[in-house]
């Protein structure tokens, strides 16, 4: 079966795949792969896979049983299916965008064909009466549709037979390449003969009746039966970060007992307590519980807290330094925008200043005087709090103390920016706080040292937010609807990708000018970075005093704006954000108690199933779980925030229970408790001496 993909709109190169022996890259080394060509080669070595062991261990992310035909009348929308259709129309459709739109039918029904990329390639293959085996998923886009489908033509009579395929990442450099599912698996296959496909588990860590890892990577690029073929992969999958894994633990080892070490707050966190105008919620209790004990056990802690906004977060990071700033240390608390670092510097005054703790700010914006009065502060004194932005970061900002840093929304900040501000102190704890947890940190949560705390409350009168993927025709009915709400005294943040006109996204010029047009001129306010401080504080306020009704705003209002009585919300573009930025702006809405509502106008519909995944959940593990099934993991222990070989959404939860087993098992091989033989000794001692470790623990 051919197969016949769309090309993605940004070039994203994915980061090398872990693999079991880490072998040095040599030039052209897999020109020695049967079935390798030049632009096969450049298109593998520009993602990452440059050897014959890279190519194999670059597995499948999932699989799809495309072994049975189906009725288009049976199917459903979101369904893998295979069908034996017949053309009953090819039109090609030129303009800004080709696209190539087939029409195919069976006896039951009639499903509509779509691609994007490679159209006039592909519409000069095709003629209307041809009988097709066609592969792919349905949707429901303007009717049931499948994007991208795969395609083979059968002769009258043939028998139609479909496959299981294997589905691997494809970055652009391979769909430029025409380098597919299929060529990726002929391509690993024929490297099996040059890869190690020695064990990656120690004996003493492996099942007595499991295949030989070389046969099991052979079933995995090979299936013979998804279900066997499946649980083989998460098995190799997990295996492959094995080396990862002993890094890490052995690191958490190396940093035992050097963590700072403070009793849980008898005086500062129950007065603090007390004083607040309501009772902490169970989670939120529990989470600074937890961090206490944790603080006074002398390791040095690694903690994501998982919160949606409004959960009380900030609340919990507060409590959970009080033990710190009553021993007389020091904390850090670092926001990546002007707006939420002022937030968390007057809630962190508002309780900790009738304590006489100083509470000082750091920005790009303070006067030279101001700045030199608070470096000197923080260098020579006491118990204080650092709030900031990245102007924390700046070499001549100097802690006399550093016991905890707290990043707030930590997407937002590089994993050298952390490592920055977490070499200022002596080992000292690190709290990340975030509405959705980069795929990094998630499997760092699950595989190596960032302990994972939830905060799962929400204040009392928040709803959850309906999110709903609106198609180009039900756009004016949207419109319609906003339209009577707004002048019901309701009020709206509209976002667009970008500030000035493009071809590329909608914009703020663009899209305000229309709905001045729709809603009146006097009602519709703009917001965007390029504005200063002041003037970004004038519309947030214009908008909350009811003086305009619809704000046309950039990502500016991800974080840290707060107008509780807006509860609509319109993302325009919404393909070229983040699942992390689109969760993050979808908070700012229904914050007073009123439904809150997000509508997503894509403008690309192959991106409107992954839309449809987000607009599901408003569970931030879930939406990380998407990303990283989109992004991959990333390097754990490097910079980079994506690519990797663990991209399959329920990873984590499908092998809790065996990373656990292996965590144990690491540890008690690093105590000398389990044994290793001679040539694993070897293997484990390449594996601990590797120095591309960095500072992985501080992302």
């Amino acid at each position: 079966m051919t197969a016949s993909g769309g090309r993605p709109r940004r070039t994203a190169k994915a980061a090398p795949v872990p693999a079991a022996v880490e072998t040095k890259s040599v030039v052209h080394l897999l020109d020695q792969v049967p079935g390798m060509t030049p632009r096969r080669r450049k298109a593998l070595e520009e993602s990452g896979i440059s050897s014959p062991q890279a190519l194999v261990d670059h597995l499948p992310r999932r699989y799809i049983d495309r072994t049975v035909v189906r009725r288009i009348a049976e199917i459903r929308e979101g369904e893998d299916v295979l069908l034996d259709v017949r053309l009953d129309l090819v039109n090609l459709l030129r303009g800004r965008r080709e696209r190539l739109v087939a029409s195919a039918s069976d006896p039951s029904g009639r499903i509509e064909l779509l691609w994007f990329g490679g159209a006039r390639w592909i519409a000069n293959r095709l003629e209307r009466g041809m009988r097709l085996l066609v592969s792919g998923t349905a949707t429901r886009f303007r009717g049931l549709q499948i994007v991208h489908p795969e395609f083979e033509v059968l002769k009258e009579g043939e028998e139609a037979k479909g496959s299981i395929i294997p589905v691997y990442r494809l970055t652009q450099s391979l769909r430029e390449a025409k380098v597919d599912h299929r060529a990726i698996q002929q391509l690993a296959l024929a490297a099996l003969a040059r890869a190690d496909l020695s064990e990656i588990l120690p004996g003493c860590m492996r099942s007595g009746n499991s295949l030989p890892r070389a046969e099991r990577i052979l079933r995995i690029h090979r299936p013979e039966s998804v279900a066997q073929s499946q649980a083989l992969l998460l098995h190799e999958q997990a295996a492959q970060w094995f080396p990862v894994l002993a890094r890490l633990r052995k690191r958490r080892q190396d940093l035992s007992g050097r963590g700072r070490k403070f009793v849980p707050s008898k005086l500062l966190r129950p007065s603090v307590e007390s004083a607040l105008p309501f009772s902490l919620h169970e989670s939120q209790g529990a989470a600074v519980d937890f961090l206490e004990r944790r603080f006074s056990g002398g390791d040095q802690v690694h903690a994501l807290l998982q919160g949606d906004v409004g959960s009380g977060k900030t609340l919990v990071c507060l409590l959970s330094a009080c033990g710190a700033l009553e021993a007389g240390a020091q904390v850090a608390v670092l926001a990546p925008t002007e707006v939420l670092a002022r937030q968390h510097l007057a809630t962190f005054r508002k309780w900790l200043a009738p304590h006489d703790i100083p509470v000082l700010w750091f920005s790009a914006a303070q006067t030279r005087e101001e700045r030199a009065q608070a470096l000197t502060r923080l260098a020579h004194g006491k118990a204080a709090v650092a709030v900031g932005t990245h102007a924390l970061l700046s070499d001549e900002v100097v802690f006399r103390d550093l016991a905890l840093v707290v990043f707030d929304e930590q997407h937002r900040f590089g994993v050298g920016q952390r490592q920055k501000l977490v070499a200022k102190g002596t080992f000292p704890h690190v709290v990340a706080a975030s509405a959705t947890p980069i795929p990094r940190s998630l499997l760092l949560g699950a595989h190596g040292d960032m302990e994972v705390l939830e905060v799962r409350g929400r204040p009392g009168n928040r709803l959850p937010v309906r999110t709903r993927v609106v198609s180009p025709e039900k756009t004016p009915d949207m419109l319609s609807w906003i339209q009577q709400e707004l002048s019901k005294g309701q009020k709206l943040f509209w976002v667009v990708p970008r500030v000035d006109e493009s071809e590329e996204g909608a914009s703020i010029e663009g899209s305000a000018e229309r709905l001045r047009r729709l809603l009146g001129e006097d009602v519709v306010g703009v917001l965007h970075g390029r504005m200063d401080g002041p003037e970004q504080g004038e519309a947030i306020q214009a908008l909350r005093d009811g003086r305009v009704r619809a704000l046309v705003c950039t990502t500016v209002v991800e974080v840290g704006v707060d107008v509780p009585d807006c509860d609509l919300m319109v993302i325009e573009h919404p393909e070229f954000f983040g699942l992390a930025q689109l969760h993050q702006l979808r908070g700012r809405v229904g914050r007073g108690g009123g439904q809150g509502w997000c509508f997503l106008l894509p403008a690309d519909e192959e991106k409107v199933e992954r839309l449809k995944r987000f607009a599901a959940t408003e569970d931030g593990f879930e939406i990380a779980e998407i990303d990283l099934e989109e992004r991959g993991a990333g390097d754990l222990e490097g910079q980079d925030q994506s690519g990797g070989a663990l991209g399959r959404a329920g990873l984590l939860q499908e092998h809790i229970g065996l990373l656990e087993r292996w965590r144990e098992g690491v540890d008690k091989i690093l105590t000398g408790d389990l044994p290793l033989d001679e040539s694993e000794r070897t293997r484990w001692a390449a594996w601990l001496s590797d120095d591309r470790l960095g500072e992985a623990l501080t992302g």
